[in-house]
């Protein structure tokens, strides 16, 4: 993903999930990294994202994300209605 769209998905969720700014940038990188990668496996998603951290740091960002964060599953499906262009 380039600027442009980690920035409109990046606000997506602003506008729709409550994270502190380190959680919502690491969901911003899964989301697109798994857009790019086309895969879920942390150990290949971990490679596309761009950062200045070592790709072993950036697994362990991911594996610390998915080990501390719940999301509320209704702000996710909304966002996911409103990504989607579903909302009425």
């Amino acid at each position: 993903m380039n600027e442009e769209q980690n920035a409109a998905l990046s606000a997506l969720i602003i506008d729709h999930i409550r994270l502190a700014r380190s959680r919502r940038e690491t969901l911003t990188w899964l989301i697109g990294s798994i857009l790019k990668a086309g895969t879920v496996n942390l150990n290949r998603l971990a490679p596309h994202i761009e950062s200045a951290a070592q790709t072993a740091s950036v697994h362990r960002r991911l594996e610390r994300f998915f080990s501390e964060v719940k999301l509320n599953e209704a702000e996710v499906a909304r966002l996911v209605v409103n990504a989607l262009g579903l909302a009425g």
